[in-house]
């Protein structure tokens, strides 16, 4: 697989440079406040590890998130770095906590299990290819996707491998290096990769269904966001072409809408929140996938939405966080920040995480 991920937002950024033209207006509700922010070691930007992608996560102690620095940091609740462990790669990998534990992966391929409350390895692997997303775990094992399409179950433990499947599939020459992390419904684990395709594997690493979804377009078909899964449905987005709901059993697609999107999608009982490569919020029904509101940020590249209670949080590439009604789209409040941001937010109880495309770490707090 090419690695063009650099060239993806380079080309938005400098599309998107003067995207603040008909700037959005705020109700002015102060309803988040910056609760602390951090400022960490970012990669160095003449390599294509730039700008910051990783997801932050919290355990209620501490919050983890690794920088293109190859530096993995925990920070406590008033925002200091308690600890920072060097795992020797660039991270782009949201990490994931399970117990005491913390796990991530870097793009050397090597996948890391520490104490969270030291920062002391306590295993690691080295699967031979890029770790681009969040490990997941089901409390026994620990299950990591590759940017070379293969699955792995490590007892979460010890490391020790238990399976390894590869989905196989073909990855355009050219592509947005597809980075979509693994999604697990209980029995089964779904996949997606950057030729547009979507698995699901059983637990035991048995292949269940393998789907080609066209996504509109010959080189760029890459699903870039995670699956969301519910009950019955996968909830799937690609960069170029369709968002679509597909029937868990089967693959088999039940709707699918234009909409082009390399962020992971928000969901609530009703509706699905996505952002759009050209700078929109959309939300659709997810029964049915029509319309239900649309806002244009004027905003350059945009986060992946959190739905947080009765709102829908997005930020910006060009330093703001808004906070909409997520009922209607309308922006209540508008929060400037110390950089842009493009990664997912995340939320542990009344507090939302995000990592700044430089590498500062901010806590929001509801008010």
């Amino acid at each position: 697989m090419k690695l063009l991920f650099f060239l993806f937002f380079s080309v938005l950024i400098f599309s998107t440079a003067f995207a603040s033209d008909k700037p959005v207006k705020s109700k002015g509700q102060k309803i988040f406040k910056i609760l602390w922010s951090e400022g960490l070691k970012p990669g160095p930007s003449k390599k294509r590890y730039f700008p910051e992608i990783s997801s932050p996560i919290s355990d209620g102690v501490h919050t983890f998130v690794g920088t293109h620095s190859g530096y993995f940091y925990a920070v406590n609740k008033n925002g200091a770095i308690d600890w920072k462990f060097n795992s020797n790669g660039p991270i782009a990998s949201g990490p994931h906590a399970d117990g005491n534990s913390v796990f991530f992966g870097n793009n050397k391929g090597f996948l890391y299990a520490l104490d969270g409350a030291s920062g002391k390895q306590a295993w690691s692997n080295y699967v031979g290819a890029e770790i681009l997303a969040a490990p997941i775990s089901d409390g026994s094992s620990l299950y990591v996707v590759t940017s070379s399409r293969e699955v792995y179950s490590f007892d979460k433990d010890t490391g020790k491998q238990k399976w390894v499947a590869y989905v196989k599939g073909f990855d355009s020459k050219i592509t947005m290096r597809g980075h979509a992390g693994l999604s697990l419904d209980g029995s089964r684990l779904y996949a997606a990769f950057s030729d547009g395709q979507i698995a699901s594997i059983s637990l035991e690493g048995d292949l269940i269904w393998s789907k080609q979804y066209d996504q509109g377009n010959s080189q760029f078909r890459d699903i870039d966001g995670d699956l969301l899964v519910d009950d019955r449905f996968i909830y799937a987005s690609g960069y170029f072409g369709e968002v679509a709901q597909i029937a868990k059993s089967t693959g088999h697609t039940v709707w699918k809408k234009s909409y082009s999107t390399g962020a992971t999608m928000g969901f609530d009982e009703d509706s699905l929140y996505l952002t759009t490569t050209d700078g929109k919020v959309i939300a659709l029904s997810r029964s049915t996938g029509l319309r239900k509101w649309e806002l244009n940020l004027h905003a350059g590249t945009l986060s992946s939405p959190l739905v947080f209670n009765d709102y829908v949080l997005v930020a910006t590439e060009l330093g703001r966080l808004y906070v909409m009604d997520r009922s209607k789209g309308e922006i209540l409040q508008d929060i400037g920040l110390s950089g842009g941001a493009i990664g997912n937010l995340t939320m542990n109880g009344p507090d939302i995480y995000l990592l700044t495309a430089s590498a500062r770490l901010y806590a929001i707090r509801a008010n």
